[in-house]
């Protein structure tokens, strides 16, 4: 008696009898066809949904956002792929955090960083911010890209390169200013403490705004300037 399974368009089909060689290398086939049909079926889902598929798969896995000077970029995204925004901050705030509940600016982190305030202009973009941290490439976390993506790789960010300000590269520059002040401020090594928490709370939900010394803070959930 062999039993065999195999998943095909979604259908669970389990098999409870004798089967021959010949049968069982047809149900393989078939379950490899059937792998493929699920492959194409996803792929051709996500080219139909575009980004928006990222967003909704963000806000279901609540993986955490992280902007850099992120204020308009996120009234953007809430504009574009969730609904029009509230006429009050106080009901953008409740329904931002309900799918976004953690969000970290790396300008709000670096401007309020002592270990870090004083190597960053106050208005430095964020060119100038990669450039600044990239000279401490040689400290932990050591940061790298994966050799098989050949899109973008870590190097002195040059403003004539003609993926300089590309929205794909400036993420990449975005993470890497994150995780590299993590290390340069000693928290990366203690991601799972409650001092890292504790830390990390003070810069949780805060966006810069513009000249403005008062940042953009979603866990105030007031609305300040009613």
């Amino acid at each position: 008696m062999m039993t065999s399974t195999i998943l095909r368009g979604g259908l669970l089909c389990i098999l409870k009898r004798q089967i021959t060689q010949e049968e069982f290398i047809s149900l393989k086939k078939l379950q490899k066809a059937g792998d493929q049909h699920s492959k194409h079926h996803h792929i051709e889902k996500i080219q139909m949904e575009g980004f928006r598929y990222i967003i909704d798969q963000i806000i279901k896995l609540k993986v955490p956002l992280v902007t850099h000077n992120g204020y308009l970029d996120i009234m953007h995204m809430y504009e574009r792929f969730i609904k029009p925004l509230p006429e009050n901050q106080d009901e953008l705030k409740q329904q931002f955090t309900s799918l976004f509940p953690t969000l970290y600016d790396t300008k709000y982190i670096l401007s309020n960083s002592n270990v870090l305030a004083n190597d960053i202009p106050q208005f430095a973009d964020l060119s100038t911010c990669y450039k600044t941290l990239f000279k401490y490439n040689d400290r932990e976390p050591f940061i790298s890209v994966h050799p098989d993506f050949k899109d973008y790789q870590l190097k002195t960010y040059d403003e004539d390169s003609i993926v300089a300000h590309e929205a794909g590269f400036d993420a990449l520059a975005t993470g890497y200013i994150f995780f590299k002040a993590l290390g340069l401020m000693n928290l990366y090594k203690n991601l799972n403490t409650s001092a890292f928490q504790q830390r990390m709370d003070f810069f949780k939900n805060r966006i810069p705004q513009g000249g403005i010394k008062v940042p953009f803070n979603l866990n105030e959930k007031e609305d300040i300037y009613k």
